[in-house]
């Protein structure tokens, strides 16, 4: 009986894992679609270049690869 619920219970926790794997590869692909020069100057032209703290954007954060995996897969 209870070697029943185990099996269960790592069957769910594989589900769940391969879920989130899942959906964080897909919102990798879906970020890396994205044109990212037109996002820029939409942003660029629509809104003010500064914080209130005098903080410039910094658009460069985006655009470095994934160094991990759980950065790959979106986490």
């Amino acid at each position: 009986m209870n070697n029943l619920k185990n099996n269960k219970l790592a069957k769910r926790i594989v589900i769940a894992l391969s879920i989130l794997s899942i959906v964080g590869i897909i919102s990798q692909q879906v970020e890396n679609s994205l044109d990212k020069e037109a996002i820029k100057d939409y942003v660029q032209e629509n809104f003010k270049e500064d914080n209130g703290n005098d903080e410039h954007i910094n658009f460069e954060i985006g655009d470095r690869d994934e160094d991990t995996f759980l950065e790959y897969i979106g986490f």
